[in-house]
């Protein structure tokens, strides 16, 4: 009952989120498939480094913290002309990231809204 009540909160958020259009919401497969399958494609993992250390992080992904106080100026780690894909704990970070990094510049960007928790459910590998 209580991953209903999860799911349903974060299928309202998004609702209220009209900037994110369900064409750049991705499923754990097409992840999986993007990350294989289109060259240069960025993983960003917007949870806190504790967060990380906790519960590890998809392979391949690099730690941008949203909730850090530099969070715009590390985008610069990242290209902006690369796709890139971003997800955080359950979707509520990523939601607020996808505008500010579209304002950012980055065209080809997507979001796994399920992020670290749907990813460890479906028994999908994380490293630390």
């Amino acid at each position: 009952m209580r991953i209903l009540s999860i799911l349903y909160l974060l299928l309202g958020m998004l609702a209220c989120n009209p900037s994110i259009s369900k064409e750049y919401l991705i499923n754990a497969g097409q992840l999986e498939n993007m990350m294989k399958d289109t060259p240069g494609m960025q993983l960003v993992d917007l949870r806190t480094p504790g967060e990380l250390q906790r519960t590890g992080r998809i392979n391949g992904a690099i730690n941008i913290d949203f909730e850090g106080d530099n969070f715009e100026s590390q985008l610069s780690q990242i290209d902006p002309k690369k796709p890139t894909i971003i997800y955080c704990k359950a979707g509520n970070r990523s939601a607020q990231a996808f505008p500010i990094m579209q304002q950012a510049g980055f065209k080809q960007l997507y979001m796994y809204p399920g992020g670290i928790d749907e990813w460890k459910s479906k028994g999908k590998p994380t490293v630390k």
